[in-house]
């Protein structure tokens, strides 16, 4: 499922959850009706971020009800854990 940023603009969302990827990249996740989704442009491509705040800025508007941010990381391996295991930190944003 993939929601455009004009729908999440003038509908909200029950919530944003802020992907954090290497390299300043935000993706944006929308959750309506239990259904998740990406948040994408005019063009159909996920939206991107530079920064948490630059999220919150475009949303501000916008009725969500909640903010998580997701911090991903390809490297987990290098850290002990078994190649292709995924962890996540998931964190509330006011």
């Amino acid at each position: 499922m993939r929601y455009s940023f004009d729908y999440i603009q003038e509908h909200g969302a029950e919530a944003l959850t802020v992907h954090s990827f290497e390299s300043g990249i935000y993706l944006v996740e929308a959750t309506l009706n239990e259904e998740a989704g990406f948040i994408t442009d005019v063009a159909g491509n996920n939206l991107r971020f530079n920064s948490v705040s630059e999220v919150k800025e475009a949303f501000a508007d916008s009725n969500i009800r909640e903010y998580w941010l997701v911090a991903e990381t390809a490297y987990d391996e290098m850290v002990g854990l078994a190649e292709g295991a995924k962890t996540q930190l998931r964190i509330p944003l006011h």
